[in-house]
């Protein structure tokens, strides 16, 4: 696993992973605005990477993003666990057709609700959304690139 400042360029897919819904927002690191896509139901986590899959073929996306979530002390909780071994298993099933990125999700939860508000999308593909701009946008965030 290797980190780095952001340098990604093209169209990648952003996710906010949950146990219930999948928040899913796609952006191009030239226009640097998230679109939101429509949140995934999840049944179980091979459903949602074959949808997650499908999504970023559709879209020639050159990556995949995950927001990686933490306790209010920083520290790993079950949910960064749980989101850790979804990571793994997207890795396993997507093989060498893109690049798998985690970003620290802190604080998109809130800044979501905030936004949510003002648009028509769900809270989760708008939280995926912020995860997608932080990813391309802020030079200071370091992402673990995956694969």
């Amino acid at each position: 696993m290797s980190q780095h400042s952001s340098q990604a360029e093209g169209e990648f897919l952003a996710v906010d992973y949950g146990l219930k819904r999948v928040g899913v927002a796609r952006i191009n690191s030239h226009a640097q605005i998230a679109e939101y896509l429509p949140v995934i139901e999840r049944t179980n986590d091979d459903q949602v990477i074959g949808e997650l899959l499908e999504i970023a073929r559709s879209l020639s996306s050159h990556g995949i993003v995950i927001g990686v979530p933490r306790g209010l002390d920083g520290q790993d909780s079950e949910q960064t666990r749980i989101t850790r071994a979804f990571i793994d298993t997207l890795c396993e099933q997507s093989g060498d057709a893109f690049e798998v990125y985690a970003i620290d999700e802190a604080g998109t939860t809130e800044a979501a609700k905030e936004r949510a508000g003002e648009i028509s999308a769900g809270i989760d593909s708008v939280a995926a959304g912020i995860i997608a701009e932080d990813f391309i946008t802020l030079k200071d965030v370091v992402q673990h690139k995956i694969k």
